[in-house]
């Protein structure tokens, strides 16, 4: 039973509901104003569909994408791609060029680059000159085919800027990025794409580019947000009606979890924090979790609730239901809030981010749950039905009591197929695939990818990085000892399967270096001399060199352009572009960068996150167990049940191919937090129902039967608002959602069948019991049995073994009776009698701390004399059995009370014998 202070505490708002109610609501209207401005309707909450939240932070590869930035002004283009028959027609050039200079109109663009932006080299007549191909546009068939020849041999053009078969050309737009991060809406973005199909004339149009990627995701998460998320509350909604069929019940779940939500989603737009990729996960998922704590005090106030009661017969039924349901709550959100804490340790500031969010969120729908729905069901009249009363749920008793049935009786079959379901997820979990796809998070069809997967198939590929080499003196990278061993590199890279091109400073000073010999393929190298390398970079460099060296050509930018798509194939090539780098000479730098190198090393965080998260959840919740139960064994015991769901989580990852990734990953955590709250309810209620019945397996039957409803419920709504998340376009929120409402069907399962079969053999005490069970004043002072304990070492034995309540009057046992079982009398009066030739003769009156039919069970199984209640008498009941099983799980406590009992039964001895000699003296 509850403290007195807890009791007020939580009884508070029944007393008050009018209050509670209204600062509830006034709150509730702060945080809704937070979300919406109520003059214009627009939303103040943010989106941020930026990537940066799911690479790991203030890691070396972060670090040196830092430094790329700094050095060469490394920014992502919009990339517009324009499907010709052949771009080297005089029309699709000027067509080009006319695009190129519409592009340059928009607002916040800063550069364009095209075939009508760059420079070309051509020696003629023993001169080199330098001047832009859209002067060079002739009508003359001859001119615009050794234009074609130029272009598509020169290593900077062809690949980049115009494909190498000459069918596609390629316009980069480069935006302001502070313009860009105003842009919420993506407007500009859009602008770019509506632009390029309104002057594209025939040319088949697509865009792709890693700021359109962004702006594409922030607009299909803001459709998410307005379309899915109040989806998942009419599917709350549609839960509550066919569970409750009253408007109470509907108002009160429904209600609660929403305000929570508000409340969560308020405080993110007051502090400024934008929903991302990840954390647009926590609206739909806080709804499902809050409406599983509600859920259960609505079913038991329904169940409690007299029909047709006064509104003091509604409080005392609230009453009763927050002393009976309060703390199983409070501790299923401690386990929950486990499960969601455990996620801080992620090295992915987005994944952080949401265990914080969750938390919070856990958080307030319990205080919700506790405060506000008790307020609001004492202001309705009472329900009608009870919640036994058949209807649209009594199919859940009927299913319940089969499978509990069935766990029972055939509790080694349920153990095994458990165990072997276990071997065959772990079997399974070998083959996952630990992925980042940002693009492959975009339905088949939907113009981002089409234009990405375009992009990447007519050119060299749109997943490029860097290699970055640093050397330690000014003018290294045009010295040809220096460039002679990077060059070998850059023609190994090219020899990979995954590799569209390279291109770096030594493209240029090749090319110059053949212009300047009258275009001679046999000077197209490495100039022998670094003087003459720096006379002709001054003499024929473009502006495009910034991109590829510094101003002393100390360091050396090389552009990898990579045909693979998912990161966990890049990874693989990254590794092999490292080894060979560690090749090259030992003066100079390596760095291997830019953000798909990123999303690559993040698979290792994303294993070693989940590893270390699921480890931290783990930890917290045994901890929780252990210290509910007041058992290490026992806390082993609960924890087994939800740690078998999270097995199998893993094994639906490898046996569907699923990829491992920042939003997959978040499951486990979130699965074995919100698990374990079945287990918890199921074990409180199995602990009074076995101590009532006096039967483990009774006492589990019953508990199974009492919370297959609630537990049922809360299941059918959280697998729902996860389903709702499938009708999302994005494909990680599909998968979490699919995945998620799989798995706690699984755990739904699990906690009807294997929890019961487990747990009908188990005696358990949990810590309320220990801090509020009644054994009178100073128990180890005035009970021998328990002399040497403290209160809770005495509470502990008590409820480990067995408390029974003895009327008055009734007889334990006769003599020569067959007995297993001794008591402790904790209250009230025993007398112990024997029949001695016809006439019955008292031996003992026994109260407080007395031992009695200790003979039985240590001497021969057979009652020596007759005990009677004289009053009513609460007892400990001990027998070999559950000493033994005591002594297993606190055997230090166990060892005292073995050495109390010998001291008892020894002065026993010393009694009787002490009488036997009286009786035999002389009068």
């Amino acid at each position: 039973m509850p403290s007195a202070q807890s009791r007020l505490f939580l009884e508070w708002s029944i007393r008050r509901p009018w209050s509670t109610v209204a600062v509830i609501v006034v709150v509730t209207i702060f945080f809704v104003a937070q979300i919406v401005d109520f003059r214009s309707g627009a939303m103040r909450l943010g989106i941020d569909a930026s990537v940066a939240g799911l690479l790991p932070g203030d890691t070396p590869d972060r670090l040196d994408l830092e430094s790329l930035e700094r050095t060469f002004g490394e920014r992502e283009p919009v990339i517009v791609a324009l499907g010709m028959n052949d771009v080297f027609q005089a029309s699709s050039l000027r067509a080009v060029d006319a695009l190129t200079r519409e592009l340059y109109r928009l607002p916040g663009v800063v550069e364009v680059m095209s075939l009508a932006t760059v420079d070309t080299l051509r020696s003629e007549s023993g001169e080199t000159f330098v001047e832009p191909l859209v002067s060079r546009i002739r009508d003359d068939p001859a001119s615009l085919a050794q234009l074609r020849r130029e272009i598509l041999g020169n290593r900077l053009y062809a690949g980049n800027l115009v494909s190498r078969d000459g069918s596609t050309a390629v316009i980069l737009v480069y935006f302001d990025e502070e313009t860009l991060e105003s842009d919420s809406q993506g407007s500009l973005l859009h602008g770019v794409a509506e632009t390029a199909r309104q002057h594209a004339g025939e040319a088949e149009v697509f865009v792709t580019g890693a700021p359109y990627v962004k702006a594409a995701t922030a607009e299909l998460l803001l459709r998410d947000f307005t379309s899915v998320f109040p989806l998942a509350a009419l599917a709350t909604v549609g839960v509550a009606i066919a569970v409750f069929r009253t408007v109470a019940g509907v108002m009160v779940s429904c209600s609660g979890v929403l305000i929570g939500v508000a409340w969560i989603l308020g405080g993110l737009a007051w502090l400024g924090r934008p929903l991302n990729l990840v954390t647009i996960i926590v609206p739909p998922l806080l709804l499902s979790v809050g409406f599983a704590y509600v859920v259960h005090v609505v079913s038991d106030y329904v169940d409690e609730v007299r029909p047709s009661g006064s509104r003091s017969r509604r409080v005392e039924a609230l009453q009763k239901t927050l002393r009976s349901v309060g703390l199983p709550i409070l501790l299923t959100g401690l386990t929950t809030i486990a499960g969601f804490l455990s996620l801080v340790v992620s090295p992915f500031a987005a994944v952080r981010e949401f265990g914080f969010i969750a938390v919070v969120g856990v958080a307030v729908t319990v205080f919700l749950s506790l405060t506000y729905a008790p307020a609001l069901l004492a202001l309705f009249p009472t329900p009608r039905r009870s919640k036994h009363s058949g209807g649209s749920t009594g199919w859940i008793e009927f299913l319940a009591r089969r499978l509990a049935d069935f766990s029972f009786d055939h509790r080694g079959a349920v153990m095994l197929l458990g165990g072997g379901a276990l071997v065959l997820s772990l079997l399974a979990a070998s083959q996952i695939r630990v992925n980042t796809e940002i693009i492959e998070n975009f339905p088949q069809g939907h113009p981002v990818r089409t234009g990405f997967m375009a992009v990447s198939e007519r050119l060299d590929g749109d997943n490029s990085f860097n290699v970055v080499l640093k050397a330690e003196r000014p003018d290294a990278f045009l010295d040809p000892r220096v460039l002679a061993p990077v060059d070998d590199f850059e023609t190994w890279l090219e020899s990979q399967p995954e590799i569209g091109s390279v291109t770096s400073l030594l493209d240029h000073l090749k090319l110059i270096h053949r212009t300047f010999r009258d275009d001679d393929p046999a000077f197209e190298t490495i100039p022998d001399r670094a003087g003459l390398s720096k006379q002709l970079l001054l003499l024929a460099g473009t502006r495009d060199l910034v991109a590829y060296t510094d101003s002393d050509y100390r360091t050396l930018n090389i552009h990898v352009r990579a045909r693979t798509v998912d990161t966990e194939s890049l990874a693989a090539l990254l590794d092999r572009v490292r080894e060979k780098l560690a090749a090259l000479p030992g003066d100079l730098e390596p760095r291997v960068t830019g953000t798909t190198v990123l999303l690559a090393s993040a698979i290792d965080d994303i294993a070693g996150g989940q590893l270390r998260s699921l480890g931290l959840a783990f930890a917290f919740i045994f901890c929780i167990l252990a210290l509910l139960f007041m058992s290490l064994r026992v806390g082993a015991i609960a924890l087994i049940p939800n740690a078998l769901p999270v097995a199998m989580y893993f094994g639906l990852l490898g046996a569907t191919g699923i990829p491992l990734d920042t939003t997959t990953g978040l499951l486990a955590c979130i699965v074995l937090g919100i698990a374990v709250d079945d287990t918890i309810h199921f074990l409180t209620r199995f602990n009074h129902e076995a101590r009532v019945r006096t039967s483990e397996l009774e006492g589990a039957r019953h508990a199974v039967r009492f919370v297959a409803r609630p537990v049922t419920v809360t299941t059918l709504a959280l697998c729902v608002g996860l389903l709702v998340l499938t009708a999302s376009e994005l494909q990680n929120q599909v998968r979490f959602g699919a995945l998620g409402a799989s798995v706690l069907a699984i755990a739904w399962l699990v906690d009807l069948t294997f929890t019961p079969a487990l747990c009908s053999r188990l005696k358990i005490v949990t810590l309320w019991d220990v801090l509020s069970y009644d054994l009178g004043a100073a128990p180890q002072e005035s009970i021998p049995l328990f002399a040497g304990l403290s209160k809770t070492q005495a509470r502990i034995v008590a409820l480990a073994t067995r408390i029974v309540e003895i009327p008055a009057g009734t007889n334990l046992c006769r003599r020569g009776d067959p007995g297993v079982h001794l008591w402790v009398i904790v209250h009230g009066e025993l007398e112990v009698s024997l029949e001695v030739e016809g006439r019955r003769r008292v031996l003992e009156r026994l109260g407080r701390g007395s031992v009695v039919g200790e003979v039985a069970v240590f001497y021969g199984n057979r009652r020596s004399a007759d005990v009677d209640a004289l009053t009513d008498v609460r007892a400990i009941r001990l027998s070999e059995e559950n000493l033994a099983r005591f002594r297993s799980r606190y055997p230090r406590i166990a060892a005292r009370v073995l050495w109390n009992l010998s001291q008892i039964l020894a002065e026993r001895l010393v009694s009787a014998d002490r009488r036997l000699q009286e009786d035999r003296a002389p009068n």
